[in-house]
C-alpha cells in the first residue's frame, strides 16, 4: 500500500493553515457539485448505470492522484503490512468503500437530493451503535442523547417526502450502513486493533 505524505521542508507551518482552509472549501464546493451534477446525469439525463458514475469518480481520483505522485508535489511511501488479518480488514473495508459509493449512486435512482441528504443523517447514530457494540466507544448518555434528536429529526423532516420509494430507501440505508461499517473498521486499523 501507498501512504501518501508531502515532502519535507514544502509548506511553512504559518502557510498551512490557509492551505489547508483552501483545500477543505475546495472540497466542499465540488462535493455538493458533483452530488447535483450525479443526480442530474441519473435522472435528467436517463443514465441508469450508478457503478459506472463511482468508477469514474474513482478513476478520475486515481489520475488526479498518479498527476500529483508523478508531478513531486506529493510522495509515495511503501507501507509495511505483515498481518495476514490486516489484509482481511483492508478488502473488507474496500467491500463497505464499494458498497457505500454504488448504493449511495443508486439512491439516486430513487429519492431527491434533499431526502438522500436527510437519510444520510443516520449515519453517524449507526457508527456510534457500531463503536459500541464492538467496545470501541464507552457510553455516554450525552452522546446518545444527541444522536437520537440526529434520528428523530431526519425522521420528521421526511414525513413530507412526496416521492418516496421504499427501495431507494431500503438502498440509501444499506449505504449508509456500509459507511458506518467502513468508519468503524478504519478506526480499528488506526488504532491497531
Amino acid at each position: 500500500l501507498n501512504r501518501l505524505e508531502r515532502p519535507a521542508g514544502r509548506l511553512a507551518p504559518s502557510t498551512m493553515r490557509p492551505t489547508a482552509i483552501l483545500a477543505c472549501t475546495l472540497q466542499m464546493m465540488t462535493g455538493a457539485s458533483f452530488i447535483f451534477l450525479n443526480e442530474r446525469i441519473m435522472k435528467a439525463v436517463g443514465y441508469p448505470f450508478p457503478m459506472m458514475l463511482s468508477f469514474i469518480g474513482f478513476a478520475g481520483s486515481t489520475i488526479i492522484a498518479t498527476c500529483l505522485i508523478w508531478s513531486g508535489q506529493v510522495k509515495a511511501k511503501q507501507a509495511k503490512l505483515f498481518a495476514s488479518d490486516v489484509w482481511i480488514k483492508i478488502m473488507l473495508l474496500s467491500l463497505f468503500v464499494t458498497s457505500s459509493v454504488v448504493t449511495g449512486m443508486a439512491a439516486y435512482l430513487y429519492l431527491s437530493i434533499s431526502f438522500i441528504q436527510m437519510l444520510k443523517a443516520t449515519t453517524p447514530v449507526m457508527t456510534m451503535g457500531f463503536l459500541l457494540a464492538f467496545n470501541m466507544l464507552t457510553f455516554k448518555y450525552a452522546q446518545v442523547g444527541s444522536t437520537i434528536a440526529i434520528v428523530v429529526g431526519a425522521i420528521i423532516s421526511s414525513r413530507g417526502e412526496i416521492g418516496l420509494s421504499m427501495v431507494g430507501v431500503v438502498i440509501m440505508l444499506v449505504s449508509c450502513l456500509s459507511e458506518a461499517l467502513r468508519c468503524v473498521l478504519t478506526q480499528a486499523l488506526l488504532k491497531g486493533t
